[in-house]
């Protein structure tokens, strides 16, 4: 938390992407510290509450996080007293934001959705600067004005939806268990909070999942379609795939962060980072057992935000690469099978795996239809959509 003379935290410079990351480090090894010494931090919990509660106004979002789930860490893993009343001054403050007004109407539909993430202030900025939907976002320049709504965007992405809360909160309660008197304590100290957030959780991701369907943006102006199918491309190097050399992909991207393709990819990572952590939320909850494996509703309702069907067919919406589809059986679906207690599987499993094979099936027969039909390009790839999926 000490001052870098000369170094603005804002700017996107070498610099600052290297405090950025000690910082990062730092939050890493003070709650592994936590989970390694609780006894010990224990004798000046007052004390760290203080410093913690002081520093507090010259931390990011994430920084404030790290802080709290390091107190969180001690409040459950020492001999403190009242922890359910701890518990709930660091935990509830962060998780009221999903039941808060703006975040359930920005998850009702996918217009809102899209506001809620600044898709509508991009695009005003745009038709100030004349774009449409021929223009080439990585050869014209940011301006001033534009790095000023960079800016703004950057910070409210910060706390868009509170899944890095959420996650780190349940991540560190369910680090070094040691007997299942614990285990108990923490099911009963989660559930009343985890079963009213759960439906928005899910209703997040249905939301990420549609962002990725071009048939959901035809009623957008058509330069916002373009910019939206820009932000979809997962643009990733890999060696003996990529048509380009590592190099001539990092100054591509070194230079689109000058110009206003930067927009385009900066909505497009927060869109697939809000993702990442919101399927590693609901690996983490499937961690505390009964609490999740007992709710009637949650093997449908999980399988329907993942793979979206078209009205009255077997037709998945199209949009999330075959990279994507494989990040999510990786991070949320192998845990939920893994951690499924013995007790919930009769119950659990017959809702959840027929669906979750049908679902494969339809994916994995729409993904090698490409290949094994005669028109299959043999050629290779040749933009960044093409590269994407070929990876």
């Amino acid at each position: 938390t000490m001052d870098y003379p000369g170094v603005d935290l804002e700017e996107r410079s070498e610099q600052s992407e290297a405090v950025r990351e000690l910082r990062y480090a730092c939050g890493i090894e003070l709650n592994r510290m936590a989970l390694l010494m609780p006894e010990s931090l224990k004798a000046i919990y007052p004390d760290l509450e203080n410093v913690v509660s002081k520093i507090m106004p010259n931390l990011s979002y994430h920084e404030k996080i790290s802080f709290k789930s390091f107190l969180l860490t001690i409040t459950l893993k020492s001999s403190l007293d009242r922890k359910e009343e701890r518990f709930s001054e660091i935990v509830d403050p962060e998780l009221i934001a999903w039941s808060e007004k703006s975040t359930v109407v920005g998850l009702s539909d996918l217009p809102w959705f899209m506001e809620r993430l600044g898709i509508v202030q991009i695009a005003e900025y745009f038709q100030k600067r004349g774009i449409d939907a021929n223009s080439d976002l990585l050869a014209i320049p940011i301006d001033e004005e534009g790095k000023k709504l960079k800016n703004e965007l950057s910070k409210r992405w910060q706390s868009l939806f509170p899944v890095r809360a959420t996650r780190m909160f349940i991540h560190y309660s369910i680090q070094s268990i040691k007997n299942d008197e614990e285990f108990k304590m923490l099911q009963e100290l989660w559930r009343p909070r985890i079963v009213p957030i759960l439906p928005y959780i899910m209703r997040l991701l249905y939301q990420l999942q549609s962002y990725h369907d071009p048939s959901n943006w035809k009623d957008l102006p058509v330069v916002v379609q373009s910019f939206v199918k820009y932000s979809t491309v997962e643009r990733f190097w890999e060696a003996g795939a990529s048509n380009k050399s590592k190099d001539e992909f990092i100054d591509e991207h070194m230079k689109a962060m000058q110009t206003l393709r930067d927009f385009a990819d900066s909505v497009g990572h927060i869109v697939r980072y809000t993702r990442e952590y919101t399927l590693l939320v609901i690996s983490a909850i499937s961690s505390l057992g009964s609490v999740f494996y007992d709710l009637d509703e949650v093997p449908r309702t999980l399988l329907d935000s993942i793979a979206i069907y078209k009205p009255n067919s077997t037709i998945i919406s199209p949009g999330v690469s075959t990279h994507g589809w494989k990040h999510i059986l990786n991070v949320a679906i192998r845990p939920i099978l893994k951690n499924c207690p013995v007790e919930c599987a009769p119950k659990f499993m017959p809702a959840f795996l027929p669906y979750l094979f049908d679902t494969l099936d339809i994916l994995l027969c729409e993904k090698w239809s490409h290949i094994m039909t005669d028109n299959y390009n043999a050629s290779g790839p040749t933009d960044d959509d093409e590269m994407t999926e070929e990876i």
